[in-house]
């Protein structure tokens, strides 16, 4: 998951654990303070995207949507909600999110 200049990228595992940071020359332009919210807001969507996809590959392999439900995984709509609130938000000035499609 980038953000919309692709400066500050995150990457998680199927669980949700932060596997890769990418950080663009262009982040020392900003203080540290926006560095850290930026970080923090594009792994909690990054987090979300992983277990969209731990839930779509326990539904594929026969598990019951209440029991993901009841593990807090979240739909693809719950996410696409959230994340399009965050490309919302850059019509604002606030920077956006771009899924990566790896």
């Amino acid at each position: 998951m980038f953000n919309s200049d692709y400066s500050v990228g995150v990457g998680c595992d199927r669980n949700g654990l932060i596997i890769g940071l990418h950080l663009g020359e262009e982040v020392r332009e900003n203080g540290n303070s926006w560095l850290a919210a930026e970080i923090l807001r594009i792994a909690r969507l990054a987090y979300l995207k992983a277990g969209v996809r731990r839930r779509a590959e326990m539904l594929d392999n026969g598990g019951s949507p209440r029991i993901a439900d009841s593990m807090g995984l979240p739909t693809e709509a719950e996410h696409n909600t959230i994340e399009k609130t965050e490309f919302d938000a850059d019509d604002f000035g606030s920077s956006g999110l771009r899924a990566s499609r790896a």
